[in-house]
This record gives structure tokens, sequence and C-alpha cells, in this order.
């Protein structure tokens, strides 16, 4: 994988993602580089603090219903 400028490949991501692909590989599987970049992406995600996020499905709806 090509590491760049982007935040996306920061250090920090790219050594969680390579973790992800040994702990996979060490089971026998090995990701698509479309599923690595998800992984990728997911992560960042998760710990985006500006990034809305639910506890729960109906918490989620309501937020749905709600807008």
């Amino acid at each position: 994988m090509t590491q760049n400028n982007d935040p996306f490949y920061s250090e920090e991501n790219m050594n969680r993602l390579r973790k992800s692909i040994a702990q996979m590989e060490h089971s026998g599987e090995s990701p698509a580089p479309e599923t690595a970049k998800a992984m990728l992406e997911a992560d960042r995600i998760a710990r985006d603090p500006n990034v809305k996020g639910y506890a729960s499905i109906a918490e989620l709806m309501e937020a749905l219903d709600a807008s």
C-alpha cells in the first residue's frame, strides 16, 4: 500500500491496518485491497470525534425520524 500526505494514511492508521491484516493472514485469510482500505476508513471514522455515532439502532432511528 502506498503512503501519501493524506491523513487517511497516517503512520498510526497504517500500523492498525497492518496489525489487522496480519491477524487475518494468520487465520488463513487475506483481505482484498478494497477491503483493507475499507477497514482503515472504518477505523478512522470510529475514532473521529466529529463523526456522529449512535449507541443503538433505536437512537439512530430517532435521529432519522427527527430529520
